[in-house]
């Protein structure tokens, strides 16, 4: 996580997220991962939906030892992709 960017987006006025449970694709790295920590420092249960399932578990981490909310990491499928073939 980033201190530097933690929370400085935060609305001003204080929102309680609890009990509502958010899916954050891509909240391992960058704005996902700060809308992340935004949402669970409302109080949210955040579900970290990634195909890197080692930053986002290191994510799901630090966000449960220092935020309000929850945070769980959820793989994210990949499967082979057949090309795309435009006409």
């Amino acid at each position: 996580m980033n201190p530097s960017l933690r929370g400085s987006n935060m609305p001003r006025t204080p929102v309680d997220l609890t009990g509502q449970t958010a899916i954050v694709t891509g909240s391992n790295t960058g704005l996902g991962e700060q809308a992340a920590v935004a949402l669970a420092t409302a109080g949210a249960h955040v579900v970290l939906a990634c195909r890197g399932m080692e930053k986002a578990e290191a994510v799901a981490a630090a966000i449960n030892s220092s935020c309000k909310g929850s945070a769980e990491a959820l793989s994210l499928g990949t499967c082979a992709r057949s090309p795309l073939r435009l006409r």
